[in-house]
């Protein structure tokens, strides 16, 4: 019986939130294609980035559409991720990095884990490196995708600095992130940007900025350039294809 309820509260939440889906969510979702990678960059342990991405996800499976959903965890854990998801182990099986979980990150797999269970086509996939690999982080994502024997589109979050599809960097030695490595191999990528304005704040709206706004540019060079040892875009339309900013409401 709560198995039973908890899959109805979640169709229902699901409904809705394809029903509400924001003009934000269809810019990001009209781009999403067969053999398409869409990143979706983010600030760590922030509940409206999870959300965020659930409705993107849930809008899009909308008309039986299928997606391979890929998550900023070691890929060591894809067996425990399939288990958890066919119901063998609870969530809390799945080793998750401190800097990345949260309850509202094991929320989200646990919805996913429902729909899969429920007959929608939904893949949940790991591929961030684990230490072990000889490789770095970046790379070994760019390989575990490539690895994917499918045609279905992948949305990914991972953390804000992997989406970056281009940085000029000031000195010798750094090597691309994630979404550029993709790029320049040919993929067709789509990255987007999360900036919050002000994190202590109890509630937020979001707002879409174009990227080839100066604001845009502003925001991508004072809130991730400016971590890196890297010159300033004049202008972000090959960094980003767009940046979400989070005020206060």
């Amino acid at each position: 019986m709560v198995s039973f309820i908890t899959s109805f509260l979640f169709i229902f939440i699901l409904s809705s939130s394809i029903a509400h889906a924001d003009e934000i969510e269809n810019r990001i979702i009209q781009n999403i294609q067969n053999n398409s990678i869409t990143i979706i960059g983010e600030n760590h342990h922030r509940p409206e980035s999870i959300r965020f991405f659930e409705s993107i996800v849930n809008s899009y499976l909308k008309g039986n559409n299928c997606l391979t959903v890929a998550l900023e965890v070691a890929s060591s854990q894809q067996l425990i991720i399939d288990h958890f998801v066919e119901g063998k182990v609870r969530v809390d099986a799945i080793k998750i990095p401190s800097m990345i979980d949260h309850s509202d990150y094991r929320s989200m797999l646990a919805g996913f884990a429902i729909m899969k269970r429920g007959g929608v086509c939904i893949n949940i996939i790991a591929i961030d490196a684990d230490g072990k690999t000889l490789i770095r982080r970046d790379e070994w994502m760019v390989k575990i995708i490539e690895d994917q024997n499918e045609t279905m589109p992948v949305l990914a979050l991972l953390g804000n600095l992997h989406a970056l599809k281009k940085v000029n960097w000031s000195v010798d030695g750094p090597l691309p992130y994630f979404a550029e490595l993709l790029a320049s191999s040919g993929h067709l990528v789509k990255s987007y940007h999360q900036v919050w304005e002000d994190k202590t704040c109890s509630s937020y709206q979001r707002k879409w900025v174009s990227p080839d706004s100066d604001q845009a540019t502003k925001l991508i060079n004072s809130s991730l350039i400016a971590l890196l040892n890297a010159f300033e875009s004049e202008s972000v339309e090959e960094v980003t294809d767009g940046v979400i900013l989070w005020k206060c409401s």
